[in-house]
Parts: C-alpha cells; sequence; structure tokens
C-alpha cells in the first residue's frame, strides 16, 4: 500500500513510524505538493491533518475530493462524529482520524483500505 500524509504540525510523526512495513509511507506539508503528488502517482489514501502550510485540512479535503474523486481521503479532526459528518458530508471521506493519531489508528484505516480492496 502507498500512503500520503500531509499535515504541518508533525501530527502524524506516530502515526507514519506506525505503518512499519505495511505501507509505503510518503510525507508532505503543503496542499499545493501533495495535489502534485496525487496528479502524479497512486497512492490508496491520502491522510490530511487539521492544518497544511497553505491551506486547512478541511479545505484541502474539499478540493482533493473534487479533482480527485477515486482517491481515498482521510482527515484528522477533533469534532464529534456527527458534526464531523455534517462537515464532510458528500466529499466522500474515507474516515476521521482522531488528534494525535496512533497505531490503533493505523490499524482501523488500513482495515478499511483491505476491506475496499478485497470488494474487487
Amino acid at each position: 500500500m502507498k500512503i500520503l500524509l500531509v499535515e504541518k504540525n508533525n501530527t502524524f510523526a506516530d502515526f507514519a513510524a506506525a505503518f512499519g512495513d505495511q505501507a509505503e509511507v510518503q510525507t508532505c506539508t503543503s496542499a499545493a505538493e501533495a495535489l502534485r503528488l496525487v496528479e502524479g502517482e497512486t497512492f490508496d489514501a491520502v491522510c490530511v491533518g487539521e492544518e497544511l502550510e497553505d491551506a486547512s485540512g478541511l479545505e484541502f479535503a474539499h478540493t482533493l475530493t473534487r479533482k480527485f474523486p477515486l482517491t481515498n481521503c482521510a482527515l484528522v479532526s477533533g469534532d464529534s462524529p456527527e458534526d464531523f459528518h455534517e462537515e464532510t458530508e458528500g466529499l466522500g471521506i474515507l474516515m476521521q482520524i482522531k488528534p494525535k493519531p496512533d497505531a490503533a489508528e493505523v490499524a482501523r484505516l488500513l482495515i478499511i483500505l483491505r476491506s475496499i480492496t478485497n470488494l474487487f
């Protein structure tokens, strides 16, 4: 699996390490760089922090899902699941990632991605 992590505040430090050899992980800090990477490569998921260098995570998720609707996007948010759903409804966000994500969040993401892969 290939995962892109996009964030500016080192939100994904423990999260990235928890993938171990289960995924190839790339990182970047800006929405512009992430869009360039997604345009040139295929990622199984793009995980987005709450803040990027040049946009909020939610703003970037809007742009990403419009430009690349088949790219799985997961977004960090401390909102309640209900508020997160309201805020992201219609975007096709794969999952809400809790702030300061850890190995448990990686496991949850991989389960979801594998279940999608097994559909085909």
